[in-house]
C-alpha cells in the first residue's frame, strides 16, 4: 500500500524548547522521505504541537507533514 503524500510525517521531541523539536521534526521527514533536489523547495506545516506539563515542562512535541 502506497503512502499519499498528506499521510507522510516527520515527528520531534526536545526538552528545550519547540524550535529543537521542529528541526528534529523535520530531520525525521527528511531521513524517512529524503531531501529536496538542489532546484526544489519544500514547504512543511506543523500539524501538531504539544507539551508535556510538569514542573519545569519536559517534552515538547512537534509533527509536521507536507503543505503550502
Amino acid at each position: 500500500m502506497s503512502m499519499s503524500e498528506e499521510e507522510r510525517t516527520g515527528r520531534g521531541e526536545s526538552d528545550i524548547g519547540f524550535s529543537a523539536a521542529t528541526k528534529k521534526a523535520v530531520e525525521d521527514y527528511e531521513r524517512k522521505y529524503g531531501m529536496p533536489e538542489d532546484d526544489e523547495v519544500w514547504t512543511l506545516i506543523v500539524l501538531e504541537q504539544s507539551v508535556t506539563v510538569t514542573n519545569p515542562v519536559r517534552d515538547y512535541i512537534v509533527i509536521v507533514g507536507p503543505g503550502g
